[in-house]
């Protein structure tokens, strides 16, 4: 896994992957609930009250959050009804994305041998696992042609 740095690998040039921004809130909320929240936003929960609620996007190179990200993440977790929590933590990271916000799968076309499967953005957790799952149970027959690398050759 090499996430936004995949960008750099000359193999893969041909594809326009960028690197992209995104702040995370870790945040308490005074009670417990067992499922992910997802919406243009998402809040997934980890034990005794604690949760990860994210992400931004920007095409800022900067490392650190930003107090941009900390408000928005905050006015969203408001609009959602998430009025009781305290912020433990702010991160940011960056992520590897496409200009068409679609995932790319497949396999290189001059190394049929090299596989990617990258591009999910901050929403890969909720889409990755049925899509690797497809993947690897019909490589030579994966064909959903939303994500197929073929679309950048």
């Amino acid at each position: 896994c090499l996430g936004s740095a995949l960008k750099d690998v000359s193999l893969f040039q041909a594809i326009p992957f960028t690197s992209t921004k995104g702040d995370i809130l870790s945040i308490n909320i005074n009670y417990q609930q067992d499922y992910i929240v997802q919406h243009d936003t998402w809040l997934i929960p980890f034990k005794n009250h604690n949760y990860k609620f994210g992400a931004t996007y920007s095409s800022d190179t900067f490392s650190l959050p930003s107090q941009k990200g900390y408000v928005y993440l905050t006015s969203c977790l408001n609009s959602l009804g998430y009025t009781n929590y305290q912020v433990t933590s702010i991160h940011s990271a960056h992520r590897c994305a496409l200009p068409d916000h679609f995932p790319c799968i497949g396999f290189l076309q001059n190394h049929p041998h090299i596989g990617v499967f990258g591009g999910f953005g901050s929403k890969g957790f909720i889409t990755a696992p049925a899509l690797a799952e497809a993947w690897t149970t019909s490589f030579l027959l994966f064909n959903n042609t939303i994500s197929s690398i073929q679309r950048f050759f």
